[in-house]
């Protein structure tokens, strides 16, 4: 993955698991290598939501929408062609958002990708 966050590495791996249930995404983020923005929320916080996320067919727009409310943008980055994402700090949600933006490789760009997780 590439991305663009103040003090991280510009390369990092992160391990996810995806569940979708109707409209209804949920993700599980691991970090594995790198410095990441889910890395230091786990370092400062127990776990939780660490953000809501929304698909976007127009990721440009999305943002532009984002920075004219004076978000600010904590992170964002590409994952191989297949997805580009940011995530804001959205101080009057007290949250962090994240338009994501995905291409139909996507699907087998995770089935390429996917493996069981080890037995502990």
């Amino acid at each position: 993955t590439m991305s663009q966050f103040s003090g991280s590495t510009r390369r990092f791996r992160v391990r996810f698991g995806l569940g979708q249930v109707g409209g209804l995404s949920i993700e599980l983020i691991q970090p594995m290598s790198g410095r990441t923005i889910h890395q230091e929320f786990l370092k400062h916080a127990r776990g939780g939501i660490h953000h809501l996320g929304f698909y976007t067919l127009d990721l440009k727009a999305t943002r532009r929408k984002l920075d004219n409310r004076g978000y600010k943008v904590l992170m964002e980055g590409r994952i191989d062609g297949v997805a580009e994402f940011a995530y804001y700090e959205a101080h009057d949600l007290h949250c962090i958002v994240e338009p994501l933006k995905l291409s139909s490789q996507l699907p087998a760009f995770l089935a390429r990708h996917a493996s069981i997780y080890p037995k502990i």
